[in-house]
């Protein structure tokens, strides 16, 4: 036998989720049939629409653990179905930000590097150097 030993707030939801679907019911009846006014106002109309909203407020208050739920199962059920897909996209990813990880880390040491290039023959020299290695000429 299933143990139904769920806590008193579920209780609760339930109420307040079947109470909303009463007024929902009866606020959409009121807004199509209702047809007395008062002042110029239709009043039904008026009682029917908020009736309405609250009713459906409460239906999603109410119901909230149990779509909450279904929600989770839903995705759970989405990633298992691309599951496949989706190592390829995080493969992918991978990739690219591993690209990127060592384009930049190669710019930062081409940057960090204390060098410069003789003005007279292109050598690559010490940026304190007065003179170049290669050609002897003076920078």
């Amino acid at each position: 036998m299933k143990n139904n030993n769920k806590p008193k707030h579920f209780i609760v939801f339930k109420i307040v989720g079947f109470i909303g679907i009463i007024i929902s019911i009866v606020g959409f009846i009121l807004v199509s049939f209702a047809d007395f006014k008062f002042n110029n106002i239709m009043i039904g109309t008026l009682m029917g629409t908020f009736g309405s909203a609250i009713g459906i407020s409460c239906l999603f208050i109410g119901f909230r653990p149990e779509i909450t739920k279904l929600a989770t199962q839903s995705s759970k059920n989405i990633q298992q179905e691309n599951k496949e897909d989706l190592k390829g996209i995080a493969t992918n990813t991978a990739d690219i930000v591993s690209d990127a990880i060592t384009k930049t880390t190669t710019a930062i040491k081409k940057g960090l590097d204390d060098k410069i290039f003789c003005k007279h023959c292109g050598e690559k020299i010490d940026s304190d150097s007065k003179f170049c290695n290669k050609c002897g000429k003076m920078q």
